[in-house]
């Protein structure tokens, strides 16, 4: 008798539910298509690439040439004028994983 009322007190396992949130079907069971763009961080500009399906950061680096003594970031008005023809996204930090879409 004990071992019964104890058996229904407490269950073995808690099966996992689905999440209800909205962006939950957009941001799984896709193959991420990245696309070029430049990062803008307090005015500040790095290359970087995101998912046009899910808008997640692939990763992101600094804006380089290669010199005579190794490497020089470039200022940002080269950047801007070298990299005119790639979208321009602000965000907040370097640490966010996702940047803001535009809904269609």
């Amino acid at each position: 008798m004990k071992n019964k009322e104890l058996g229904n007190d407490i269950p073995k396992y808690k099966k996992k539910t689905k999440s209800n949130c909205s962006k939950s079907k957009s941001k799984s069971d896709h193959k991420h298509q990245n696309k070029d763009c430049l990062l803008i961080v307090e005015n500040r500009p790095y290359l970087g690439s995101y998912c046009t399906v899910c808008g997640k950061i692939r990763g992101w680096n600094y804006c380089l040439e290669k010199c005579e003594g190794g490497y020089r970031e470039l200022p940002k008005e080269e950047v801007y004028s070298k990299y005119k023809d790639l979208e321009q996204i602000a965000i907040k930090d370097l640490f966010v994983k996702y940047v803001p879409l535009k809904a269609d």
